[in-house]
């Protein structure tokens, strides 16, 4: 479904065809991209091993990267010179594993902590050699849904359930002929409900896929 498509659904099941509409255009895009983003959210991020936040450089001497704001978490790493699949940790774990940062601790990285700051990653030992980190990801949508070019991210079959999140936004527009607080709650709920059915869905299928990326959302 395009975002045309979208916006002409949302005016179908709105009884909102004629002008002038209850609803303009840019405030059923701005439902839209909103619906987009809470699904992401709620169900755990849209699968990512192949695009520019998946892809890390690694330069000698320097153990902190930067994580792109759109990354929710990082599922796999591993190294480009060898293709070995490296630890991903927690702050926690990276302790009991005995990653320890200490003083003149150097070689080929084998270990990504995630999780000591915000929008950050440590690599461990510090490294000797520049390398690349090849990164699997979940991570939020790229762009906006702002008009009939713009694109939607997360899959196919997601795609009419965006409307439940849109309608929920729609009726509490502030106006006497749309604000509906009963109906907005409504539809929120059923969009919560949907996005916990998949996010349960693609746990399972995530575990199950080990090493694999799962295509997801």
């Amino acid at each position: 479904m395009t975002p045309g498509e979208l916006l002409h659904r949302f005016r179908l099941e709105m009884v909102d065809t004629v002008e002038p509409y209850l609803w303009s255009d840019e405030e059923v895009f701005a439902y839209a991209n909103s619906a987009q983003s809470m699904l992401a959210r709620l169900t755990g991020g849209i699968a990512d091993s192949s695009s520019y936040v998946t892809e890390i450089e690694v330069v000698p001497g320097e153990t902190w990267y930067d994580l792109s704001p759109k990354v929710l978490k990082v599922r796999t790493v591993t190294l480009g010179s060898t293709g070995r699949r490296l630890d991903v940790v927690s702050p926690e774990t990276a302790q009991d594993k005995g990653y320890v940062f200490r003083p003149g601790l150097t070689g080929e990285v084998r270990a990504v902590v995630t999780g000591l700051e915000d929008g950050k990653a440590r690599v461990w030992p510090v490294p000797t050699k520049a390398d690349v980190l090849n990164l699997s990801v979940l991570r939020m949508p790229f762009g906006s849904i702002d008009g009939e070019d713009s694109r939607i991210e997360v899959a196919e079959q997601h795609h009419e359930h965006l409307l439940l999140w849109m309608k929920s936004r729609a009726y509490l527009k502030p106006d006497a002929e749309t604000f509906d607080k009963s109906k907005a709650q409504e539809f929120e709920g059923a969009f919560r409900a949907y996005c916990s059915f998949v996010q349960a869905e693609l746990s399972r299928q995530r575990r199950s896929a080990g090493t694999t990326t799962y295509g997801g959302l």
